[in-house]
């Protein structure tokens, strides 16, 4: 049934099936990489998809790996839909599974981004889960995760628990510190630092700089 088993005392340890993929850079057709993992890297020929190290179940497994190179990709499913996207490093459960042909992310935690973006920078869980913007920083436990961001949002900094939750186009904005500017949708230029700073502020707030808890 071109099953490969290793038994010990009559016990299997060690499967080897036609969904399983291992690569120690000597069997997926280029050059360079490490994979292991069901249906992972679905790269069927040699076409410069090269240097990268893959792990898990379904990780770069459903997209057609074409021109990918240099990618850390660790995690079930964990940047699965990668065609040519390059430099990324994404580890976590469906860890960016949005991403395709987007370079130079950093993305570590469960369910982040799902669209195709670049040059993002994020750790928690659902750190900027929805939408398209690009060269972001969300570090904490949904910064930046619950609206659907659009490119106008371009380079928003959240730091902390919630910070900027709920930012979908709103420009220049830097938010340090839990729930810090968490309610703020559409508003500019804000910088704020602190414990609940600006929270639960109007989603257009403009043009603050706020210092300090509350």
């Amino acid at each position: 049934d071109d099953t490969l088993l290793f038994r010990t005392d009559n016990a299997t340890r060690f499967k080897i099936d036609a969904s399983s993929r291992i690569s120690l850079s000597n069997n997926d057709n280029n050059t360079g990489n490490t994979v292991f993992g069901k249906s992972a890297f679905n790269a069927s020929s040699d076409n410069a998809s090269d240097k990268n190290v893959v792990f898990g179940e379904g990780a770069m497994g459903t997209g057609a790996v074409s021109g990918a190179e240099k990618n850390v990709v660790v995690g079930y499913k964990a940047g699965k839909n990668i065609t040519s996207g390059d430099n990324n490093v994404l580890i976590g459960y469906e860890g960016a599974e949005g991403i395709s042909t987007g370079s130079e992310n950093v993305i570590i935690g469960s369910n982040p981004i799902q669209a195709d973006v670049d040059k993002n920078t994020g750790v928690g869980y659902n750190v900027f889960k929805e939408g398209t913007a690009n060269n972001m920083v969300g570090i904490g436990y949904k910064a930046l995760g619950a609206g659907t961001l659009t490119t106008g949002a371009n380079g928003a900094v959240a730091v902390g628990y919630e910070a900027l939750e709920e930012l979908t186009s709103g420009a220049r904005n830097t938010a340090i510190g839990y729930q810090a500017a968490d309610s703020v949708t559409d508003g500019d230029d804000n910088t704020v630092i602190g414990y609940n700073a600006l929270a639960s502020a109007a989603g257009n707030e403009t043009a603050n700089t706020a210092i300090g808890s509350y």
